[in-house]
């Protein structure tokens, strides 16, 4: 899968990505925020406007927060 990232400054920049790629966010409802994953390949439309390093070696179930993912 492509995806095309354009930067504050109108730089365009192509990535390819498994589908199966997890993406990391909070689902805002009712109750509030909830985690969740959600596959890349589900994504119609995706829009980050905030985000944090993932860091992997000090802690495996650790997820990036905050994200703000859409899903359409």
């Amino acid at each position: 899968m492509e995806v095309e990232v354009t930067t504050k400054s109108n730089t365009k920049t192509s990535y390819l990505l498994d589908p199966k790629t997890p993406v990391y966010c909070d689902a805002i409802d009712s109750a509030g925020p909830q985690e969740k994953t959600v596959p890349l390949s589900a994504v119609n439309t995706l829009t980050i406007e905030a985000w944090t390093f993932r860091d992997t070696s000090k802690d495996k179930d650790k997820k990036c927060s905050p994200c703000d993912a859409k899903k359409d």
